[in-house]
């Protein structure tokens, strides 16, 4: 070995082993102590917005875990509307097309359909089936006489997040969350486009990852921003996003920074506190808002975050995580909050 690139060997390896000895992790002050995580009978497989599928087949919502339908070993739980779960299910590891089946709690299946490429969200309001595709193509069916209604192909992307919004029927129109970074809003009454609002603006990863309607207010963004949309105003706010939570008058904001953001509706930031160096896996509220962090501790934050307490989860956290009724799962475990 030649002395240059020994030299230029050793400086990179320092530079490696610095680097790697320097990284920091959340460590908090002062523990409450631990809490044992109970265990259910199946792993989570696969998750969304709206809920994860267990190994079992079984659906996990925000209600907690379904009894029916049991979910076939091809298929991943995507939406729920009253009785009805929306699943998607796999032709093949080698296909791009898959098959979107609505099953009721008796495990019939009322509505099935193939399409060239993967549903990745789905959304149903009477007879009317609100689809997001692989593609970035947006659909609109009705279930009852199979009639597409809308069919609209958005410009193809590369890359997305694994976690997708789904679309929002409001009274008179439907709100589509694109791939590309944007929503797409159709008339309902004539499935006709009647805006298209931008939403992020990151060459990789922009897709809308969150979408919903809140106190008439349209709630949407990507990873690193956050619009809320009401028939004046579309208010935006950038920012390194990990997870979102809406409270009827507020919303909290968690960045990858380890910052906890509480914003009104106009985006406008009332308070903040950090966490420093904190990886937030998922969140939910009861008394407090509860938020799991990556390295196993639970963080209980005061909503007005007048104080907080952590707690060591032994065993560590386990992906995908999910926050459901008064309970965060994680891997096979859960725990419950008050």
């Amino acid at each position: 070995m030649n002395h240059k690139f020994r030299i230029i060997f050793l400086c990179f390896t320092a530079i490696f082993f610095v680097a790697c000895n320097s990284r920091q992790y959340y460590t908090p002050e002062i523990t409450e102590g631990e809490i044992e995580p109970l265990r259910i009978s199946s792993a989570l497989k696969t998750a969304n917005r709206n809920g994860i599928t267990l190994e079992s087949g079984q659906i996990l919502t925000a209600d907690g875990i379904l009894e029916f339908p049991i979910l076939p070993k091809q298929c991943s739980f995507l939406n729920q509307k009253d009785d009805l779960s929306i699943a998607v299910c796999e032709e093949g590891k080698k296909s791009t097309q898959a098959n979107l089946v609505i099953f009721d709690t008796q495990q019939n299946e009322l509505f099935s359909a193939s399409y060239e490429h993967r549903p990745l969200a789905a959304t149903l309001d009477k007879d009317l089936l609100a689809l997001v595709l692989a593609d970035n193509t947006l659909i609109i069916q009705n279930i009852k006489n199979r009639q597409t209604l809308f069919s609209q192909k958005e410009s193809s992307v590369m890359t997305f997040t694994s976690i997708t919004a789904s679309p929002v029927f409001t009274r008179d129109l439907i709100v589509f969350p694109l791939l590309d970074g944007a929503l797409m809003i159709v008339d309902k009454r004539n499935y006709k486009i009647v805006r298209k609002i931008p939403v992020g603006n990151d060459e990789n990863f922009n897709n809308v990852s969150f979408l919903d309607l809140y106190n008439n207010r349209l709630i949407a963004a990507t990873k690193s921003r956050m619009i809320t949309v009401s028939p004046e105003f579309v208010n935006t706010y950038d920012v390194n996003l990990r997870q979102i939570l809406v409270l009827s008058d507020r919303i909290y904001l968690f960045t990858a920074e380890g910052e906890v953001l509480l914003s009104d509706f106009d985006l406008n930031i009332k308070k903040r506190i950090k966490f420093p160096f904190a990886h937030f896996l998922g969140v939910n509220f009861g008394t407090d808002i509860y938020i799991l962090e990556k390295r196993g501790y639970l963080i209980a934050l005061n909503p007005d975050f007048v104080e907080f307490r952590t707690y060591k989860i032994p065993g560590g956290i386990d992906l995908p995580v999910f926050g459901a009724k008064k309970a965060l799962y994680f891997g096979q475990s859960y725990i419950k909050i008050n």
